[in-house]
């Protein structure tokens, strides 16, 4: 597979080679659906199949339904301790499916259904991936693949506060904890992961963006320094985190300063 760097910034779709005609041919033939390559900032991200992006981040997520991070955080001589875990009835709205009106079963298909379609069936993906809305998600969607590595790393977590969102970023988004991370894409974009509080007092993620907010609203690419953190109170320090497999039952320490 070819890789080249190209004077574009967003997202850019190239035909596939048909060996039954010839180069000359090859190079006109419009088959808008099926390759994409992820640019940022004129350099190429990766070149490959769509449906793969899609079918990569699922599974991603998938690896992390049996997984729980159990974080004690610190600030002003204070401890509290949070539960992060994952379910399939967040599938739907963490990807941003719900953005793709074109796409009818999304919005009658149960979040859970829709991650099981995804992840066994490729026209279903094909259906997805061909949506004219696609680009509003296709950022989320790349980062998704890395959720895990953030979550394994991330040193802070801001409490949120819905109403000084509203008033500094006009940001309606409902959460109680936000993470804020680096893109592994690309170092100039910030990540944000949103969890809300459960009824069992775990807390599962809401919502999931990259500050490339205008990728979520217009076809013209413009990278929107929107820092969901402005404003927000000072972040907690994490003090101590581990990342217990519940099919495996075990767990790994992934960050221990109480114990020094």
């Amino acid at each position: 597979m070819e890789l080249r760097t190209l004077e574009c910034i967003g997202l850019y779709v190239c035909p596939p080679l048909d060996r039954q005609v010839s180069p000359k041919e090859n190079i006109h033939k419009k088959q808008s659906d099926t390759w994409a390559a992820f640019y940022r900032r004129g350099e190429i991200i990766g070149l490959m199949l769509k449906d793969e992006i899609l079918l990569t981040a699922t599974k991603a997520y998938e690896g992390l339904l049996n997984r729980e991070y159990i974080v004690t955080v610190g600030k002003n001589k204070k401890l509290e301790s949070y539960s992060l875990s994952f379910t399939k009835n967040e599938y739907k709205h963490i990807f941003g499916l719900q953005k793709l009106d074109d796409v009818p079963f999304l919005k009658h298909y149960a979040s859970a259904k829709v991650f099981e379609e995804v992840r066994e069936d490729a026209d279903i993906r094909k259906k997805i991936v061909s949506s004219d809305f696609f680009y509003k998600i296709s950022k989320r969607i790349e980062n998704l693949a890395d959720l895990e590595q953030h979550l394994d790393s991330f040193t802070e977590l801001h409490k949120w506060d819905n109403k000084l969102a509203f008033n500094k970023v006009k940001s309606k988004i409902k959460a109680d904890i936000l993470i804020a991370s680096v893109s592994l894409k690309n170092s100039n974009d910030k990540v944000f992961i949103f969890f809300k509080k459960r009824n069992d007092d775990t807390y599962s993620v809401t919502n999931f963006f990259t500050d490339d907010i205008a990728l979520e609203r217009t076809v013209t690419f413009v990278v929107d320094k929107k820092d969901y953190t402005r404003g927000q109170p000072r972040p907690a320090t994490v003090l101590y985190k581990e990342k217990c497999d519940k099919r495996l039952q075990s767990k790994t320490i992934l960050l221990d300063r109480l114990n020094k």
